[in-house]
């Protein structure tokens, strides 16, 4: 509408007549009386003139009886007019006050008159530079030099190496292309001599062409800062004095050979280490001699196996397919561990009820073996349940009663269903589902459950049964979660390489993260005792850092790298798949896809 209007004022010169009748929505032309009259207006005169002298005077409003009235309008010199100024009296005090203690210096007459003549006999030398830069006014920004011109190379020169000359085929080709996207701007030649290089064809055009980018193109100039690249590094301690950590290959448990290593764990007591690999042995290995005590064998993959944390029952869960096995180990009993195992176990007989219906679409079944089973003789299973869908993992609570199980790769809301060994109940925790739940994990002190998506974390009160917690990862795809001994942070892997380190007092995105795998984490742990946690990724290594967490909530967590473990390897795409720490040592055990089952020390 603008530019229609602009160009209708462009080809009519009456323009400046219309108005537009906002009232009426249309446009008036005014005439010569109507501009006549607001011209009267403007300068103050009466809008109808009655006669032709009327229009040079001025009258006073006709309701005023008195005719020597003067209108507010009138020539009469306001009171601000001879009423000296405050504003200008201070100011004029100020001055005074300033030349009295000396703070301002008055030039005389004839200081004004000879700095004048200097001024005017000074000879200005044009050719030279210094003094252009050494008078330029000091409002004007600091002269910033030209960029140097690239030094000439050697196709350059006049008798440049035979491999820079161009041949017919090259010259078509360079021809053919845009002047932007050719080798060299000329053709290389070769002179016999340097008095026979002729003038160079296109020296005024480049030379007008580096003038147009000197004044056109703005340049800034860059503030260097004189730092050395050590102070830029904080401040870390000496990986040496960080110590214990695990540093060297001490025992190797060999007995799966080809097979997988999927998963390991470390009982309570430190004594004994349980394997499962994909070809469904389960072995039992005594930690300081690397001696099989005891091998299962399971149908398909083994794909996880823990044992219960507490140190008083001696109880391997082991997740075969959509089965959860209790195994009791029976040559590994100490006297008291038999007895509270027992206990334990014929609580669960006691509360054990034939079948629980978690919901109406899907269904767990829970059972318990008799002597007379097959698996109760040859795998010393006592407690046996039965799933609809493929378990992934299993997670006790640190008191060893509670354990909760997590399908793969389903978006349901029984993905997650939390058992109870003693009263021999399975609970669904959750009424919606909060998409494909990739790992879980208890809290080792307080009534918190973890739940990690691809993307968040989610922490529930089991007690009160609510959400209350929601953390960002940052992270693509979590692939695995450890907690702190203290319960106060807990670290996240990622199939995207990515650690992130949270505090639960620090807000929900991570205080830290660390990319130091080049390819996907498969799980991070952390020690129990010390101050120490490992990652272990597909690249065939692990990271283990020291972990200092100060009881002083004002003081950030002390995050240090001390060492990278080599000594698995890639096979199929797949590094190490587990590690775990001791639970009195500083030893870290790992599994990895090569077959080999490690403890570093």
């Amino acid at each position: 509408d603008e530019l229609d209007e602009f160009l209708r004022r462009q080809n009519d010169p009456n323009w400046w007549r219309e108005l537009n009748d906002k009232l009426n929505n249309k446009n008036v032309k005014l005439s010569k009386e109507d501009v006549e009259m607001i011209e009267r207006i403007r300068s103050g005169r009466f809008a109808f003139a009655e006669d032709d002298n009327d229009d040079l005077l001025y009258r006073p409003p006709e309701n005023d009886d008195n005719p020597e009235f003067m209108h507010a309008m009138s020539d009469f010199n306001p009171k601000r007019r001879y009423v000296r100024s405050l504003h200008e009296r201070k100011r004029v005090n100020r001055y005074l006050q300033a030349i009295r203690r000396g703070w301002l210096k008055v030039r005389t007459r004839e200081e004004i008159l000879q700095e004048y003549k200097k001024k005017n006999e000074q000879v200005w030398d044009i050719w030279k530079d210094e003094s252009i830069t050494a008078f330029r006014p000091r409002r004007l920004p600091k002269q910033i030099d030209a960029p140097k011109k690239d030094p000439p190379a050697h196709a350059e020169s006049y008798n440049p190496p035979k491999e820079y000359l161009l041949d017919e085929k090259e010259k078509e080709e360079q021809d053919e292309l845009e002047p932007e996207e050719r080798l060299y701007n000329f053709e290389p030649q070769i002179f016999d001599s340097l008095r026979k290089v002729p003038l160079y064809n296109n020296l005024i055009k480049e030379t007008f062409e580096r003038c147009l980018d000197l004044y056109i193109c703005p340049r800034v100039q860059r503030k260097k800062i004189n730092i050395a690249a050590s102070q830029l590094i904080p401040d870390m301690p000496n990986p040496s004095e960080l110590k214990p950590f695990p540093s060297k290959v001490s025992v190797e448990y060999k007995g799966h050979d080809e097979a997988k290593v999927r998963s390991l764990t470390v009982s309570p007591c430190g004594k004994y280490l349980a394997s499962g690999d994909d070809q469904g042995n389960v072995f039992l290995w005594d930690v300081k001699t690397g001696r099989i005590r005891h091998k299962y064998k399971f149908e398909g993959i083994v794909d996880c196996v823990r044992f219960n944390p507490n140190k008083s029952v001696l109880i391997l869960s082991v997740v075969n397919h959509n089965h959860v096995y209790m195994i009791m180990p029976q040559k590994l009993y100490t006297r008291d561990e038999r007895k509270d195992t027992e206990n334990l176990i014929k609580e669960f007989k006691n509360n054990f009820i034939p079948s629980v219906d978690t919901s109406s679409t899907t269904t767990m079944q829970m059972g318990f073996l008799e002597q007379s089973d097959k698996d109760f003789v040859e795998r010393d299973v006592r407690v046996k349940l039965e799933f609809e869908y493929i378990i992934k993992k299993i997670d006790w609570h640190s008191k060893g009663d509670y354990f909760a199980t997590l399908a793969d790769n389903i978006q349901t809301s029984t993905q997650v269903l939390i058992h109870s060994l003693s009263k021999a109940q399975t609970q669904k925790p959750f009424s919606k589902s909060k998409g494909i739940i990739e790992t879980i994990s208890f809290h080792p002190v307080r009534p918190l459950f973890f739940v990690c998506n691809d993307q968040q974390v989610f922490c529930y009160n089991l007690q009160k049964q609510v959400l209350i917690r929601k953390f960002h990862s940052g992270a693509r795809m979590v692939s695995s979660i450890a907690l702190h001994p203290k319960g106060d942070n807990f670290v996240i892997g990622s199939y995207d390489k990515k650690l992130m380190w949270f505090d639960l007092e620090m807000g929900n995105t991570p205080y830290k993260k660390m990319k130091y795998h080049s390819k996907a984490i498969r799980n991070v742990s952390f020690s129990g005792i010390y101050p120490l946690f490992a990652s272990a990724s597909d690249d065939g290594s692990l990271n283990v850092f020291h972990s200092q967490v100060y009881e002083d909530s004002a003081m950030n967590p002390l995050i240090v790298p001390v060492k990278i473990l080599r000594g698995h390897g890639v096979r199929d795409k797949l590094g190490v798949l587990d590690c775990v720490f001791h639970p009195d040592q500083p030893w870290l055990f790992s599994a990895g896809a090569d077959g080999r089952l490690l403890l570093w020390v």
